[in-house]
Formats: structure tokens, sequence, C-alpha cells
């Protein structure tokens, strides 16, 4: 089980429960049992703690605003691992900080 934190943010992405946290990350929690089975921190490839807003898409990419901008978790679906892409100010955001509810998806298809 998720020990107690401030959840800030929380997405299901089929039997995964993917929950944003104010300064311990991101932690991914398998739905039928609620094991924790994976945590991200700034140590393991998170732009910063702080995780505002979770979102996922239709390709299987993982989105999260931080105080930090905005970034991705990428799964392979081959082996259950990702990668992490991050978009800040130089990419082109007006600013690297987000707040809670800051986050908004557009289905165009």
């Amino acid at each position: 089980m998720l020990p107690e934190y401030i959840i800030t943010s929380i997405a299901q992405q089929n039997d995964t429960i993917w929950v944003g946290t104010r300064g311990d990350g991101l932690f991914c929690i398998d739905r039928i049992t609620g094991q924790v089975l994976k945590v991200f921190t700034k140590n393991n490839g998170l732009p910063d703690d702080v995780i505002y807003g979770i979102l996922n898409d239709k390709k299987g990419k993982i989105w999260f605003s931080t105080n930090k901008g905005i970034s991705f978790y990428n799964i392979v679906q081959a082996t259950g691992q990702g990668t992490f892409n991050h978009y800040t100010r130089q990419y082109g955001l007006q600013h690297d900080e987000f707040n809670i509810g800051a986050y908004s998806y557009e289905d165009k298809d």
C-alpha cells in the first residue's frame, strides 16, 4: 500500500495506477493488488519530486506537470521499462513551475 503521502494527482492506465505526490515523487501501483511497483524521484529520472497533474495519452505515454516543467514517461511494452522526456522554458513553455490542477488534455483525433 501507499504510505502516508500528500497526494496531488491520480491517473489510471490499464491495470496501473499512477499517483503523484507533493515532494515524494511518482508512484506506480498495481491496480489489482495495491502493490507499489516503482517509485520515481529525482534520483531515477524525474526532474522534480513534486507532481501536480498526471494524464495518459492514446500512445501509452504518461504526462505529468512538475515544479520543473512538463515530462512524459514512455513505456516500452516489450520490457515494461520506460524512458523520461522533459520539457522546460528552453522548449517554449511559458514557465517551468506548474501548480495543482494545471493540466489539460485535448483529443484531436
